[in-house]
């Protein structure tokens, strides 16, 4: 080991002993719980800086057109995310929510993702029921909400994604969404 370690290693074990020491000083002479109270409004402030430093990705979320027969891609914004399995959550979720904001989805409402990961280059989304039980039925309505997903996921996942498998409830598969195509199997997206 090099002098410059052991060195470089010394003061770092000596700033730690001292900002150590900082502390239990302060906790016996301001009171227990106001340094913890201290010590919680500084670990939020941080978290608070970190969340806003994330920059912000422009996603392409797959909604009904005006008249409501149709996809067409809707840009939005959403804070990126240092994992892509929470990356690939975020853009089903801003999917998901893409109503909040003023637009229609072919996704039926109060539809909950329970989770979103990869496996090779396969993905699984595991919806709430809610995506077929709240569904309005029919051949076209059921494409367009198979559709709104898969397009949503090529859009932004091509590079690595070939293949989107639905989910319900847990990871169960079901035959189809409103008993017109079938979804036991993924679809390819490529």
């Amino acid at each position: 080991m090099s002098w410059k370690l052991i060195g470089v290693f010394t003061i770092s074990i000596t700033a730690t002993t001292i900002f150590i020491l900082i502390i239990f000083t302060n906790l016996n002479s301001k009171g227990y719980e106001e340094q913890l109270l201290n010590i919680d409004t500084l670990q939020s402030s941080l978290d608070s800086e970190q969340n806003y430093q994330k920059a912000l990705e422009s996603i392409d979320i797959f909604i009904l057109d005006r008249d409501g027969f149709g996809l067409i891609p809707k840009q939005i914004e959403i804070h990126q995310s240092d994992s892509s399995s929470q990356n690939l959550k975020d853009v089903i979720q801003a999917l998901l929510e893409a109503t909040k904001n003023g637009f229609q989805t072919a996704i039926p409402e109060g539809t909950r993702l329970y989770e979103a990961y990869t496996d090779g280059d396969t993905c699984y989304l595991d919806f709430s029921r809610e995506l077929y039980e709240k569904h309005i039925g029919g051949t076209r309505a059921e494409f367009l909400t198979i559709s709104s997903i898969l397009k949503t996921v090529q859009a932004n996942f091509s590079d690595r994604i070939e293949q989107v498998h639905i989910l319900i409830e847990g990871g169960q598969e079901i035959k189809s969404i409103a008993g017109h195509i079938d979804i036991s199997r993924p679809f390819s997206i490529q």
